[in-house]
C-alpha cells in the first residue's frame, strides 16, 4: 500500500457567494475564529484566505469612482472597515491580507492618470 492509497480524499463541498460572504464577514468582525469558519465549512484556511483576498479586491474595485469628474476622491474602503482592518493588523502584525491590500491600493494608484490643474 503506497502512501497515496491511504490519503482521504475530501468531498468537494461547493459554498454559495452568501455562505462565503458570511465566512468572511464572520471572520473580520471577529465574531468567529477562522478555525471555527473552516471546520464547519470543511474548507481550508488558504481557501478562506483566497475568499478573503477576492472580497476585498471586490470591496475596492466596487468602491472605486465611476465617473472622472475631477472632484475630490473619497477613501476606497469605508471607515467601519479601515478600523477593523487597522485593528486586525496593529494585533497581529502585518497579515497578508493587510500585505495584499497595500499591493492592491499601491497598483491602482499608478493606475491613475496624473491630475490635470485644469488650466489648458
Amino acid at each position: 500500500m503506497t502512501a497515496t492509497d491511504t490519503k482521504v480524499k475530501r468531498e468537494r463541498v461547493l459554498h454559495s457567494a452568501r455562505e462565503k460572504a458570511e465566512a468572511v464577514l464572520a471572520s473580520w468582525t471577529e465574531r468567529r475564529r477562522p478555525s471555527e469558519i473552516c471546520r464547519e465549512m470543511k474548507i481550508t484556511s488558504t481557501m478562506l484566505s483566497q475568499w478573503q483576498e477576492r472580497a476585498m479586491e471586490g470591496i475596492l474595485l466596487a468602491l472605486e469612482p465611476r465617473t472622472g469628474t475631477g472632484e475630490e476622491q473619497r477613501p476606497a474602503l469605508p471607515a467601519k472597515v479601515e478600523r477593523l482592518l487597522r485593528r486586525k493588523s496593529t494585533a497581529a502584525g502585518p497579515s497578508r491580507l493587510s500585505r495584499r491590500l497595500t499591493a492592491l491600493a499601491q497598483a491602482k494608484e499608478a493606475e491613475k492618470p496624473p491630475a490635470s490643474s485644469g488650466r489648458h
